[in-house]
Formats: C-alpha cells, sequence, structure tokens
C-alpha cells in the first residue's frame, strides 16, 4: 500500500512538473509571437517614414539608409529604443500577460485601445475607395505610430507586466517615453506659439487648422497618456 501511494504521488508530481513545462513553453511562445509582430508593424512604419520624407523633399538627396541610421540613430532614437526592447522580450520573454485588476490601468489600456479601434476605423472609411486599400490601410494606418502604439501599450498597460521585472518592457517605456518627449510634443508647443518648424502644413496654422482636427486629438491623447503611463511605471512600477 506504501509503495502504491509513493508511485501515485510520483506520477502526479510528474505530471505537474510536465504540466508546468508545457505551460511555460507555451507562455514563452505566445511573448516572442507578440514581440515579433512588433517589431514587424513598428520596422514598416519606421520605413514608411524614411520614404515619405524622401518623397516629401524633407532630407538631401542621399540613399534612404544614410537616411534611417540619421532619423533614428538621433532625434528618433525612441523608436530604436523601442525596438530593441522588443527584440530583448523576443529573446528572452519576461512579459507577464496576466490581466491587472487596478481600475485605471485598465481603463489607461482601453482607451488605448479605443483610441486604435478609432484610428483604424475612421482611416478605412476615408481610404476605402483608393486603389491597393488594403496596402494602405495596414502601412498608412494600422502601423502608424499612435495606431500601433496605443495598440501595444493599450495591451501592456491592462496587464501585470513591470519594467522592475522586464528588461525589454523597460525599454520599450522608455523608447516610447523619448519618442513623444522629443517630437511630437516639441512640435505641438512651438506650433501653438507660433513657430512652424517643419512636419505637417496644418502645423503652420495650429490654432485654425490642427486643433480641430480628430487627428490631432487622437495623436496628443494616446501620446500624453503612453507618456504619462510610461513615467509612471519607470519611476514607480506596478504593485501586482
Amino acid at each position: 500500500m506504501a509503495a502504491a501511494r509513493h508511485a501515485k504521488a510520483v506520477r502526479r508530481l510528474d505530471f505537474k512538473v510536465g504540466t508546468g513545462m508545457v505551460l511555460e513553453r507555451m507562455r514563452g511562445l505566445i511573448n516572442r509571437l507578440f514581440a515579433a509582430s512588433f517589431i514587424l508593424i513598428i520596422l514598416a512604419w519606421m520605413v514608411r517614414q524614411v520614404q515619405f520624407a524622401v518623397e516629401q523633399g524633407w532630407v538631401p538627396p542621399v540613399h534612404p539608409s544614410l537616411v534611417a541610421l540619421v532619423m533614428y540613430g538621433t532625434f528618433m532614437i525612441g523608436y530604436s529604443i523601442l525596438v530593441v526592447g522588443l527584440l530583448t522580450e523576443l529573446r528572452r520573454p519576461t512579459l507577464s500577460f496576466a490581466l491587472h485588476r487596478n481600475w485605471r490601468w485598465l481603463a489607461c489600456g482601453a482607451f488605448l485601445l479605443g483610441i486604435f479601434v478609432l484610428i483604424n476605423t475612421v482611416q478605412a472609411i476615408e481610404m476605402h475607395d483608393r486603389p491597393e486599400f488594403l496596402k494602405q490601410w495596414v502601412l498608412d494606418s494600422v502601423c502608424m505610430e499612435s495606431s500601433s502604439f496605443s495598440l501595444l501599450f493599450g495591451i501592456l498597460f491592462m496587464t501585470r507586466s513591470t519594467p522592475q521585472r522586464s528588461p525589454g518592457y523597460r525599454l520599450m517605456l522608455l523608447g516610447a517615453a523619448l519618442f513623444v518627449l522629443i517630437n511630437p510634443f516639441p512640435a505641438y508647443i512651438t506650433s501653438a506659439l507660433g513657430f512652424y518648424l517643419g512636419g505637417p502644413e496644418e502645423y503652420k496654422h495650429f490654432w485654425t487648422e490642427t486643433v480641430p482636427t480628430l487627428w490631432f486629438w487622437w495623436d496628443f491623447l494616446s501620446e500624453l497618456v503612453i507618456l504619462v503611463g510610461a513615467l509612471w511605471l519607470l519611476r514607480r512600477g506596478k504593485k501586482a
């Protein structure tokens, strides 16, 4: 009888260990798929921005790879850091996708996911009659930073992931915060004060042609929520 109970206990332990290993592998697979998907999305938008800068004549007539090197090594370095964070997660998964129970983080995540849905619904309506609609919609709407960042951090803010336990998440948050602080916010402030330093033509007349638009508000509000959330998490973390 004792031997039978011992054998049964061993089988139960083996089952638990085996189940734990399977679940751990599945968790790692999910994390890697998540990271790989956003790497592709954000890299696609980075390439699209270089193409657009060249097409608009905003940069000297040099090879696009040099343009990308300068852009993403200087004033757009936030993108590079964010992608490195995703690559870190791809190599060593540490994110937790367990849902957080704090209503503030859930609200922040839900707000950003709502922005993602709004952007892509409006853009789909506006682009539906264009040639190669699906390709343009994916590249110029889904991959756009306001959309992709809202989806990325809308998901992560709702989880128990913290930068203190996830090096990749820490880099993602740092990259997003640097992007907002270096790129859109200075443009908003200078344009609001009447100094147009380049970018969208609407910024020349900020109060009459930018502020009344829907795209400005979904950009500004998503960037503000991401910035505040990123700075809070980097400084204080999140209680499990």
